[in-house]
């Protein structure tokens, strides 16, 4: 074990735990100077991290990650993560500070997003992950011009950095240009191709483009590097279900619920479309003390039961004698367009499903 150069590693992050407290005026520096040292120890002796894992835990932009909660611990990833941290040996005072700001600014991104845009800017000279997140606060307020002009200067400066790419698809796919939204996320996915979001985000616009066959081979993929995701699952249910194949997708989700541990809100969902479940089990296990886990698992639950009643998908209906879940739903397009218009009145527009609940609603006629 090299000491000298965990000592130093140690020292830098505590010297920049005080400067992202500072920068942010916010949080408790605690945890991520009194864990420096044995951090050190882990991200230096023992991970081998790729230097853009951290930004999809932290600046993932098709949806929040599920269970996220801003912490003062979370600063101290960001920290360790960046790249050649635990090889430098002697950091100009200009880098720290720029890294003491980048980690402040990922910091707020969810929670206060102008702060956070004041922080990234004041990055100097700016750089492809500083500018990924000023486009992220544009992105989110939907100034989708804006983030596209930062982006591509993002790319300028670092051509190999995935998620610059990423969030052009993006953009490029909510403006309806889908030949080049489909090439900024193959080259996002050409460079990150262990990260099944990107992968699951490609296949959603294939299946909402209609290109079901090609959605199916990228959920696959996807599957493949991360065969217990649920909602990876479910979305390729629902492209089988699409290309006609409804037995197959009944099938393949009998099968993936028998593999199903925990408990997970939306695993009653796929329970659901296994036939195993009614419809009222969904929407009761949908509720949620806390308001704002309330209107997104609503949100979830509305846009999953509408497609059921859209497509016909094989979930189950109470029938007294031989119980819930042996009925198949029949495709009822009114009710499907109640449930779409529920899932728009949580106001949740950062989920998948929500955005997916417009594209149907746009489809049916909204």
């Amino acid at each position: 074990m090299n000491t000298e150069a965990i000592a130093l590693a140690a020292n830098t992050i505590k010297g920049l735990t005080m400067d992202a407290v500072e920068a942010a005026t916010c949080g408790h520096p605690g945890m991520p100077m009194g864990m420096a040292t044995a951090a050190s120890v882990l991200w230096g002796e023992v991970l081998m991290l790729h230097d853009e894992v951290e930004i999809q835990s932290y600046m993932t932009m098709s949806k929040p990650i599920r269970g996220l909660r801003e912490t003062d611990a979370e600063a101290l990833q960001v920290k360790l993560s960046e790249p050649d941290q635990m090889n430098r040996r002697k950091a100009q005072a200009g880098e720290v500070a720029n890294m003491g700001l980048l980690a402040a600014g990922v910091y707020f991104l969810k929670t206060n997003p102008d702060k956070a845009l004041y922080l990234f800017q004041k990055i100097k000279p700016p750089s492809a992950k500083s500018l990924y997140g000023e486009a992220t606060v544009y992105y989110d307020k939907d100034d989708w011009s804006e983030a596209e002009n930062l982006l591509k200067k993002a790319v300028e400066l670092n051509p190999n950095f995935s998620h610059s790419h990423f969030m052009l698809g993006l953009i490029y796919e909510k403006q309806d240009r889908h030949e080049v939204a489909t090439v900024e996320l193959k080259k996002a996915i050409e460079l990150m191709p262990r990260i099944a979001n990107m992968r699951t985000t490609l296949a959603e616009f294939y299946d909402a483009r209609g290109q079901h066959a090609e959605a199916a081979s990228e959920f696959k993929a996807a599957m493949a590097i991360d065969p217990k995701d649920i909602y990876t699952h479910l979305f390729y249910t629902l492209t089988l279900h699409h290309s006609g194949k409804s037995a197959e997708a009944l099938a393949h989700m009998k099968d993936f619920t028998k593999t199903l541990q925990g408990n997970d809100w939306i695993t009653p969902v796929a329970r659901f479309y296994a036939g195993e479940i009614s419809e009222a089990d969904v929407l009761k296990a949908a509720e949620n003390k806390d308001p704002q886990k309330d209107k997104e698992q609503k949100c979830e639950a509305y846009y999953y039961v509408g497609m059921a009643h859209l497509l016909g998908v094989g979930a189950g209906l109470p029938r007294p004698d031989k119980g819930a879940g042996t009925a198949p739903l029949q495709p009822n397009p009114a009710k499907a367009r109640g449930y779409f218009e529920k899932c728009l009145a949580t106001g949740v527009k950062n989920f998948t499903e929500y955005e997916r609940a417009e594209w149907e609603l746009e489809k049916m006629g909204k």
